[in-house]
């Protein structure tokens, strides 16, 4: 049975087609979603240049609660996004406004977030163990985006939801996971020689502020297509392992297993910090008193 549904699974090459045509149709709403985070970014890197030239403790008051701002913003960012991939494959006429579709991410948030936390401590604890049951959970755990977002799994239940759909298939699903690091890299490293090249050109023509504006844009304009496509690819390959699944796969042991790794994760994530927060406490004088030393001794070089 697991031969057959490996067979029933879309290939990289397809999956690679349907995305870049998905990708093409629908790229105002999706740039527009996804250029959302960026312009947040941009505008918090702004005011913290200015702060950091006029020394003004208000502006940089203003860029810490901002950066707390764009944290939130970009947590909300991804369930928004594969809602959006959602509604424009599965709805004939979607109503997708950049509003509704961040509200959305707004309303499921801490489920969200709470869900992160957990594959985070999941995977660090597992990656304790010889790395290799790490790589195991991160490939298991690849598809809890649309297990949260579609099926509205919430919790342990996403992750093992997405092991679910996986569990027979690591390998087919890993390859190609594969397949679209090759295409992002590939797509990246030939974007990369031809901007730099350009930029070469028109530093001729240009002046600094200019260029670094323009390549910027252009920059930021590779990373959304880069994410655009990836969800879009990854989406389809969680539709056809959703659509291809001929049984439900017992998760108890696995979730079992996910717990344990959890509270492994959690310890020794809290003791780590603990350590550094207790190392840098005790050595604070020293750490100043070798900085203040080096500053005399700078200023002396001069």
């Amino acid at each position: 049975m697991d031969h057959q549904e490996q067979n029933a699974v879309i290939g990289p090459i397809e999956l690679i087609k349907k995305s870049w045509l998905f990708l093409k149709k629908h790229a105002v709403i999706l740039v527009s979603i996804s250029v959302v985070p960026f312009i947040f970014v941009a505008v918090i890197g702004t005011l913290f240049f200015l702060a950091s030239i006029i020394q003004s403790p208000i502006l940089m008051t203003i860029c810490a609660i901002l950066y707390l701002a764009a944290v939130v913003l970009g947590a909300t960012f991804y369930p928004a996004l594969t809602h959006t991939i959602h509604k424009l494959s599965t709805e004939t006429d979607p109503r997708i406004t950049i509003y509704g579709q961040y509200a959305f991410g707004f309303r499921v948030f801490w489920q969200f977030i709470l869900l992160v936390i957990i594959s985070f401590f999941a995977t660090w604890g597992a990656t304790l163990l010889f790395i290799i049951p790490g790589i195991v959970v991160i490939i298991y755990s690849l598809f809890y985006f649309f297990t949260f977002t579609i099926d509205e799994k919430r919790g342990f239940a996403a992750l093992t939801e997405s092991y679910g759909l996986i569990k027979g298939r690591w390998w087919t699903v890993f390859g190609r996971l594969i397949a679209l690091l090759l295409v992002c890299f590939a797509t990246a490293l030939v974007y990369g020689i031809i901007i730099s090249t350009v930029g070469t050109v028109l530093s001729f023509i240009l002046n600094g502020v200019v260029l670094y504006a323009i390549t910027l844009v252009l920059n930021v304009s590779l990373q959304i297509a880069i994410i655009s496509f990836s969800a879009i690819y990854m989406y389809y390959l969680y539709v056809s392992l959703r659509s291809s699944r001929q049984h439900i796969i017992p998760s108890v042991a696995y979730k079992r297993w996910l717990m344990a790794f959890v509270v492994i994760g959690a310890i020794t994530f809290v003791s780590y910090v603990a350590f550094v927060g207790s190392y840098i406490s005790k050595n604070l004088d020293t750490i100043k008193s070798q900085s203040f030393i080096q500053q005399n001794s700078a200023l002396s070089n001069k």
